[in-house]
């Protein structure tokens, strides 16, 4: 249907979500070297099942992590994202996904899907230094020594204690080193949402 309109013709084409495609579906996003998202909390939370990101991979296909919209899912954190997802596609595939190549998916795997891959997404010289820090020394990570392990398996927001934006430290233990009033924001946010429920 969409090459019915072309729209693959446009350039770094995206599809989010493809819980639904088939060996022709991945032929055709291979040929126009379009890039796929997947949502897996979403998708579970909305009832449309789980998108063969093991089959993505083997298609070698731009394939990158998502989180949808809070219209669609209570979260956008990409630690819990990770989990789930990885966690899924356990559920569902007998090839099973490891840590390392779900956080690929997540960073430089996201990074490729939006043709961003040489600014960001890795630890290199001259890419940005978008980075978090966390904290791998609490009681519930205590199960692995393997650090790419703790992350994906364990690691939560509350254990983030460093955000870095293009070298530009945002959030550090604690501390927000932004230009907003990020609590005076927050609770803006909170009115706003209970007046919309009402």
């Amino acid at each position: 249907y969409a090459l019915n309109w072309d729209a693959f013709a446009a350039p770094n084409v995206m599809i989010v979500g493809a819980v639904c495609v088939d060996d022709e579906d991945l032929k055709k996003l291979r040929e126009y070297d379009v890039a796929v998202c997947v949502c897996p909390r979403a998708c579970a939370q909305l009832g449309m099942g789980v998108a063969p990101l093991d089959e993505f991979l083997r298609a070698d296909l731009r394939v990158g992590l998502g989180t949808d919209s809070p219209a669609a899912t209570e979260s956008t954190d990409m630690l819990s994202e990770m989990r789930l997802g990885m966690l899924l596609q356990r559920a569902v595939n007998t090839d099973f996904l490891d840590a390392k190549t779900m956080l690929e998916v997540a960073t430089i795997g996201g990074a490729r899907a939006l043709g961003l891959d040489d600014k960001v997404g890795s630890l290199e010289i001259g890419k940005r230094a978008d980075i978090i820090a966390v904290d791998l020394s609490s009681s519930h990570q205590a199960p692995t020594g393997n650090p790419v392990s703790a992350v994906v398996n364990t690691t939560t927001a509350a254990d983030v204690l460093l955000t870095m934006v293009d070298g530009n430290v945002l959030y550090e233990k604690s501390k927000w080193h932004v230009d907003v009033e990020v609590a005076k924001n927050i609770a803006r946010v909170i009115e706003i949402r209970s007046k919309l429920r009402a």
